[in-house]
């Protein structure tokens, strides 16, 4: 095949035979053979003009652009490009598990690649950009690193003025611009992007619809970002406008939805701070927190998370009352849990937070 494209023996149904005995020996992941393979293909189009030959082009060329292949037609790179978006979400979604950061930066690297290509009007390049955004951030927070959350603020900045109100997509877009700020705060202590995030945060609940399925997600996010604040400033005012954001988040997240743990979650941890500072609540706190562990299954990326919460929140009372069960109780569930640190979900980010000083996502 590589010599029939050196020299330029594309056409024909000696070249057609062979291309078709070729297609019908490839294996999956077979690049080798895949990429003269689409070469051939794209070259009969680039004579014959024949739309099949472009689509046979473009589906064995397409695996190639995802592995990162150099030297394919540029003709057909922004085609590759646009088709790999899909591949690009579903690693995010399918990611083994939140300690793969090489499958995390393998996915941020194609969405870079994506953009690279694409058309800067290009349906595909919107959620391209949120996906890189998210994914900034997701490894920013993990790793520590910085630049990747600078990366995914400013990407979450250019987004959020480019789509207008109204927009489907502009929602989770300041949604992930407010955890990217809050984030970074944590990292920096930086009260301005504090503030940044709770004003982005606002603005997704203000602009949800009463019936968004997100809009329980993007109230308990606000809930958590202004938790943050009060353990920055001390400020009543937003310790009781988490608290209000945490409730109202629980009641518009409906039974079964997969955010609900860490919604209960997120409002158990502010309900456990008024309690540490009032001395009153901790059985609310209790009881959130074992909502939240028997809503999420043994294995769940957010089982460890949810089980530092209820232990956390039994020794709290154990301290406040005396109870010696209630902290045999705490020094079991901890045991049981296996720390990770903070993780996110994939998609729409839902903030969890173990410790009322440290809102993870």
């Amino acid at each position: 095949m590589r010599l029939r494209l050196s020299r330029g023996e594309v056409t024909g149904p000696d070249a057609l035979a062979d291309a078709r005995r070729l297609a019908s020996v490839l294996r999956d992941g077979d690049l080798e053979a895949t990429l003269p393979l689409g070469l051939l293909y794209f070259a009969r189009f680039e004579v014959d003009h024949d739309d099949a030959d472009l689509d046979q082009a473009a589906d064995l060329l397409g695996p190639c652009f995802v592995a990162g292949v150099e030297d394919l037609p540029s003709p057909l790179v922004p085609l590759l490009a646009a088709e790999a978006v899909r591949t690009a979400i579903a690693w995010y979604g399918s990611g083994p598990g939140a300690a793969d950061t090489p499958h995390l930066t393998a996915t941020i690297d194609l969405f870079r690649r994506i953009l690279a290509a694409i058309p800067a009007d290009h349906p595909r390049r919107t959620p391209s950009r949120s996906g890189l955004a998210i994914m900034s951030a997701d490894r920013g927070e993990r790793l520590g690193m910085p630049t990747d959350l600078d990366e995914a603020i400013t990407i979450g900045r250019r987004l959020a003025g480019d789509l207008s109100a109204g927009d489907p997509n502009r929602g989770l877009c300041l949604s992930n611009l407010a955890m990217a700020l809050l984030g970074r705060h944590e990292y920096t202590g930086d009260g301005t992007d504090l503030d940044e995030s709770i004003e982005a945060s606002r603005a997704t609940v203000e602009d949800a619809a009463p019936d968004e399925p997100a809009r329980g997600k993007f109230l308990s996010n606000l809930g958590t970002a202004l938790l943050a604040r009060f353990e920055r400033t001390g400020d009543d005012r937003d310790l009781h406008a988490a608290i209000d954001a945490g409730e109202e988040a629980v009641r518009t997240a409906p039974a079964g939805h997969p955010d609900l743990p860490a919604i209960r979650s997120n409002l158990g941890a502010a309900i456990q701070t008024r309690a540490e500072r009032t001395g009153a609540g901790h059985d609310d706190a209790v009881q959130l927190a074992r909502a939240a562990v028997h809503a999420v299954p043994a294995g769940h990326l957010d089982r460890a998370l949810v089980l530092v919460s209820l232990g956390t929140a039994l020794h709290e009372r154990a301290e406040r009352t005396g109870e010696s069960k209630d902290l045999d109780e705490a020094i079991a569930v901890l045991r049981a849990r296996r720390w990770r640190g903070p993780t996110v979900q994939s998609g729409e980010r839902t903030a969890i937070a173990p410790r009322p000083d440290r809102s993870a996502r």
